[in-house]
């Protein structure tokens, strides 16, 4: 029997029981109403006869998101774009045995080693006969199978690489979602009308789509505290609106068309890279960017994207060339003429802005004043070269404002080397080889100030159970840069240089190990760090899986930074971070998820912060009765803000939730899903957190009286 045949044992009430037991001690006679109403709903569900495969509700990488989040990495995720892709897969997954490299790329659950393993195995083998073929090709562990399984076939009636507009368009699937959400109780900033709009987020989408190879959709969204209509100001309806039109394949020469709203990268993301880009994490293998130059924007993200329109080319058999514009209005914070230094040429009433606005709300007068003040213009341009393993890829950027951005404030001293002016020109070429086992990869890149920054990288595997990888980067203080997401500790390619390195053991084949080691240095000053500084960052991870029943991992990272202390001397500031979890496959139709994760942390003050958090988990869904259900349970107890922890939480489809935890309380959540037929899907969501050492939660406009803080939303899905 394989790993992906079913083990389905039987459950009975006293399962539950003992499940429940150790997290029931840290509640409250008000939480344990919680936990009875929901062992009671499971007890009803199981007594029906017959289950059917569960349907997983979260995300693929939820690990890799919460490992990034927990390393205090500020920068963007744009995971809806991602769990969206996934999405569109799941309605036409991937044939293996004619996917190309690129698609196996856009799957964005494999990295560059196992692609490389399957591309090799699969010129060697032919075509899969059989998923259970997976389990031979070096570097596909049983949890990559399991990630992949629902994305992925094995044949198809048509190769869908050539099927016309005309037959994508007749094939696809409309889906409209509409969304509500609101937290109570209502915090300061709507009792005492700071907030212009009202406590409800609402969310509106229609997409319809042939997988990832056409998408033509229209999003509108309000966030919570955003005003509808607000004449004054001139704000009408939603506060953000997305259109796209996105097309793949369209003709034998043009590979990809967008129009409205879309999102481009180029290369490891020195100059641009809009798409999902996790940094560091367990997944050490996971260090090269793989994403086409285009693809159709169907986030909510309101900073991170174009707005214009971009085509790929297929020039010939081995050169394709991409050219894309885009004009759209930022967020920024107008400049004040009495803040500037005298020396700087700027006649006076002419108009400069010191900052963007990256927040993307429009609640307070303030916030609402900043919208739209700046019309940013792009141009972006590539040509790529491809034969067979080699890569090569020049790459050319121009940004362009209606005002210039002015530095203000001049006593900062860590904004001298950061980009001002109207224009800015960025260059690049990026380069990957592949030879055997081995890929060498990166991107060197120049900003019009005459500065260069480069990153050089290797994968290579010593042999089916050994991996390793190396990160090098070289940042200048004095790099100009506006949209790059690259592979490092910061999130600018800008003063830093760092070298990482990782390591993937496949002892046995139940067993795997994962570990990184990164050491990195700023030349120049950052934001509350006044002097040139260094950090260090290690982590070690044991998986262990018994076929699809178990999984069980250990992880223990420690990273230290140096900053700024109250007497403004520079101290290193250690964090070491413990994790344990286990999931548990009860049946095809129940799984259980268990947590603890422990931090210690040395402040700035030099003292100690602790903290602690330990969650069940419970997915499940009926085969009688189209209704799935996920919750959880949690207990967490910190010292402060600085041992925070965050947590990935299921939520409703096409939506996430990834919260820090900090003072002690209890959190719990139930969501809801259930089909009525084929075409419309209802769901639902109540969370709560319980502070036991607080009477007011939050401070300024979202401070909240009291020790509880509860969101609630609902969500109808239309497919058809």
């Amino acid at each position: 029997m394989t790993f992906l045949e079913n083990i389905v044992p039987k459950m009975t009430f006293s399962d539950f029981k003992i499940t429940f037991f150790a997290i029931f001690q840290f509640s409250n006679h008000q939480n344990r109403l919680f936990l009875v109403f929901y062992t009671i709903f499971l007890t009803l569900l199981f007594s029906q006869n017959g289950f059917s495969q569960i349907d997983t509700i979260g995300n693929p990488r939820e690990n890799m998101i919460e490992d990034v989040l927990n390393n205090g990495d500020d920068r963007e995720l744009d995971i809806l774009l991602f769990t969206d892709q996934l999405n569109g897969l799941r309605e036409n997954p991937i044939n293996l045995n004619k996917a190309t490299l690129q698609e196996l790329n856009e799957l964005s659950l494999l990295n560059a080693t196992q692609i490389n393993s399957f591309l090799q195995y699969r010129a060697l083998a032919g075509d899969l006969l059989n998923v259970y073929e997976l389990q031979a090709i070096p570097g596909f562990d049983v949890p990559t199978i399991k990630a992949i399984l629902p994305y992925i076939k094995l044949n198809g009636d048509l190769d869908d690489n050539n099927l016309s507009i005309a037959e994508m368009w007749r094939k696809s699937n409309t889906q409209i979602i509409a969304r509500w959400e609101r937290n109570l109780p209502a915090a300061f900033g709507y009792t005492n009308f700071k907030y212009y709009g009202s406590r409800d987020a609402q969310y509106l989408r229609y997409k319809r789509s042939f997988g990832n190879k056409l998408s033509v959709g229209f999003t509108a969204e309000k966030d919570a505290g955003e005003p509808y209509i607000d004449i004054p100001r001139r704000i009408y309806g939603a506060d953000f609106y997305s259109f796209h039109a996105f097309a793949k394949n369209v003709t034998k020469h043009i590979k990809a068309v967008a129009i409205g709203d879309f999102a481009a990268s180029f290369g490891q993301g020195l100059i641009l890279f809009q798409d999902f880009a996790p940094s560091k994490s367990a997944f050490v293998m996971d260090v090269r960017r793989m994403k086409p130059t285009l693809r159709a924007f169907t986030s909510v993200n309101e900073i991170n994207f174009m707005r214009g329109l971009g085509a790929t080319i297929q020039l010939n058999k081995n050169l394709e060339s991409t050219v894309f514009g885009s004009i759209r209005k930022r967020d920024a914070t107008l400049g004040d003429e009495d803040a500037l230094p005298d020396d700087l040429p700027i006649e006076t009433g002419e108009n400069f802005f010191s900052n963007l606005q990256t927040s993307g709300l429009h609640r307070t007068a303030a916030e609402i004043s900043n919208r739209n003040k700046i019309t940013n213009t792009t141009i972006g341009a590539n040509i790529v070269y491809q034969k067979n393993t080699l890569h090569l890829a020049f790459n050319a950027l121009y940004n362009q404002f209606d005002d210039p951005i002015i530095r203000t404030n001049t006593n900062n001293l860590y904004t001298k080397y950061l980009f001002a002016g109207k224009n800015l020109l960025n260059l690049s070429a990026d380069y990957a080889y592949t030879y055997r086992n081995i890929q060498a990869f990166g991107e060197i890149a120049y900003s019009d100030n005459n500065s260069l920054s480069t990153m050089n990288s290797v994968l290579f595997t010593l042999d089916k159970r050994v991996s390793f990888s190396a990160v090098h980067r070289h940042f200048p203080r004095n790099f100009w840069v506006l949209q790059s997401n690259p592979y490092a500790e910061s999130t600018t390619t800008n003063n830093e240089n760092g070298l990482y390195t990782g390591l993937e053991l496949l002892p046995t084949n139940f067993l795997k190990i994962s570990a990184y080691t990164d050491f990195w240095s700023y030349p120049w000053l950052r934001s509350g760090v006044d002097a040139p500084s260094k950090g260090k960052e290690y982590l070690i991870k044991a998986t262990v899986w018994k076929k699809r029943k178990v999984e069980t991992y250990l992880q223990y990272r420690f990273k230290q930074k140096d900053s700024n202390s109250p007497d403004n001397q520079l101290v290193a500031m250690p964090r070491h971070q413990w994790r344990w979890q286990l999931n548990y496959t009860v049946s095809p139709s129940l799984d259980l998820r268990s947590r603890a994760e422990w931090n210690k942390t040395t402040t700035d003050k030099g003292t100690t912060s602790r903290g602690f958090m330990v969650y069940q988990d419970v997915i499940l869904k009926s085969k009688t009765i189209p209704l799935s259900s996920t919750a959880r349970i949690a207990y967490f107890d910190t010292d402060d803000f600085d041992s925070r922890i965050y947590t990935y939480e299921n939520d409703l489809l096409n939506n996430y939730s990834a919260p820090a935890f900090a003072n002690k309380g209890i959190r719990y959540y139930l969501n809801l899903r259930y089909n009525i037929g084929k075409h419309v899907t209802i769901e639902g969501r109540v969370a709560q957190t319980v502070y036991q050492n607080l009477d007011v939660i939050g401070s300024g406009n979202e401070e909240i009286q009291g020790n509880r803080k509860t969101e609630v939303k609902g969500q109808i899905r239309f497919s058809f």
